[in-house]
C-alpha cells in the first residue's frame, strides 16, 4: 500500500512530535517529552527577549553623529536594554554580510524597522534575526523560529533613553523566548 502521510517540513529535534495548532504566522508548533534529549533549552529561558534597537552617538565637539543597530538578550519588560550591558542584560554582536551601521540622516525618534539577516550567538545556537526593513522580521534558530513584535513605543520620542551625554537607544523589536 502506498503511504500517503505528509512529513513535517519543519526539523523537528529528536523525540519531538508536530502539534496539530500553528502559531499566527503559521509555522508548526511542536511539543517534546520530559527526557527528550532536544536542544530547546539552548536558548534562553521562557520570559526572556532579544531586543533590537538604535544607538545614536552625538560628538558634540564634531557635527560627527553615528547609528548603529545593537542587539541585547534581557529580561522580558527589562526597561534599561541598551543603556546597559551587564547582568541581566548581554550584548551581541551580529555577525554577517548585514552591517549595522546606518546613515546619519536617520530619525533616532522614528527609527526605520531593522532591515537585513544578523548572524546571532543566542545561548548555545546560532540563529538568524532576518529583517526585510518593511516590518518586525523574525528570529530565526534551529530549534524554532520567533516570532518577533514592535516595541511599543518606536515611533515616538518618548522610546528614547538616553544612556550617556552622548548617547541614546531606542528599543525598535522584542522577539520573546
Amino acid at each position: 500500500m502506498l503511504d500517503t502521510s505528509v512529513e513535517p517540513k519543519t526539523e523537528l529535534p529528536k523525540g519531538c512530535k508536530i502539534l496539530d495548532q500553528k502559531d499566527p504566522h503559521g509555522v508548526n508548533r511542536f511539543e517534546c517529552g520530559p527526557n527528550v534529549d532536544s536542544d530547546l533549552d539552548l536558548l534562553p529561558s521562557p520570559g526572556e527577549s532579544l531586543v533590537v534597537g538604535l544607538t545614536t552617538l552625538t560628538y558634540k565637539y564634531s557635527s560627527t553623529v553615528n547609528q548603529f543597530w545593537h542587539f541585547f538578550t534581557a529580561p522580558a519588560g527589562h526597561e534599561k536594554v541598551g543603556c546597559e550591558s551587564k547582568a541581566p542584560v548581554q550584548q551581541i554582536t551580529p555577525k554577517g554580510r548585514s552591517n549595522p551601521a546606518l546613515s546619519s540622516q536617520v530619525n533616532s525618534d522614528n527609527p526605520p524597522w531593522p532591515g537585513g539577516d544578523w548572524s546571532l550567538k543566542i545561548g548555545d545556537q546560532d540563529c538568524s534575526y532576518k529583517n526585510d526593513g518593511a516590518s518586525v522580521g523574525r528570529l530565526w534558530c534551529p530549534t524554532r523560529d520567533i516570532a518577533c513584535e514592535e516595541m511599543p513605543k518606536k515611533n515616538s520620542a518618548d522610546g528614547v533613553l538616553k544612556c550617556q551625554p552622548e548617547s541614546t537607544f531606542h528599543a525598535v523589536v522584542r522577539c520573546n523566548f
